[in-house]
């Protein structure tokens, strides 16, 4: 018993840790080697991920994903205490809170959204910041989401310099097909 105690005295106090889980249904959150953006990215983590957080300063958090290796900065606001539900499907949508995701997304440059009614195409444009941590799972959602709210048949993701990147097309014996055209 003495043995016990004598082993316990020397063994490091573990603390509780926070355990948080990553929101961020329709992006992968950036893992930074720092608390900011000037802090290059270390990796990423999907929707859901489970995470404890170590330590606070302002709105950054440095956390640790167990089992995966994984420890660097993340912003406070994409990670929620409860788990997080799936990614909303189509029919769950608001049409009307995605039309004002879309025009805020306008409104601040990051997209620009031109419509040819004639031939049925949407072709969206997206700025150099945001199309560089787009892959192609994240393309693919952010054109159904688009091709159900401008109700288009084609709906193309350019790049900042306006060269199609990836399309997807609502009619056809194959629909709803996505290409990625990098």
């Amino acid at each position: 018993m003495s043995c016990l105690l004598l082993i316990s005295l020397h063994t490091p106090m573990l603390y509780a840790q926070e355990i948080y889980y990553v929101n961020s249904p329709s992006i992968d959150l950036n893992v930074r080697s720092g608390p900011g953006t000037d802090n290059g990215v270390v990796t990423q983590l999907p929707h859901g991920t489970p995470v404890f957080v170590q330590e606070r300063q302002r709105s950054w958090l440095r956390i640790v994903a167990p089992g995966l290796g994984i420890e660097g900065w993340v912003l406070q606001r994409y990670l929620a205490q409860q788990p997080p539900g799936d990614p909303p499907t189509q029919g769950e949508q608001n049409r009307s809170e995605e039309r004002q995701r879309f025009a805020r997304l306008t409104r601040k440059g990051i997209i620009r959204v031109q419509t040819d009614k004639a031939g049925d195409i949407t072709r969206i444009q997206m700025s150099q910041l945001i199309w560089q941590r787009f892959n192609p799972r994240q393309q693919k959602n952010f054109l159904e989401r688009a091709s159900r709210l401008y109700r288009a048949n084609v709906v193309e993701l350019r790049d900042h310099r306006g060269i199609a990147r990836s399309r997807l097309s609502t009619t056809g014996s194959n629909a709803p097909r996505f290409e990625s055209l990098n």
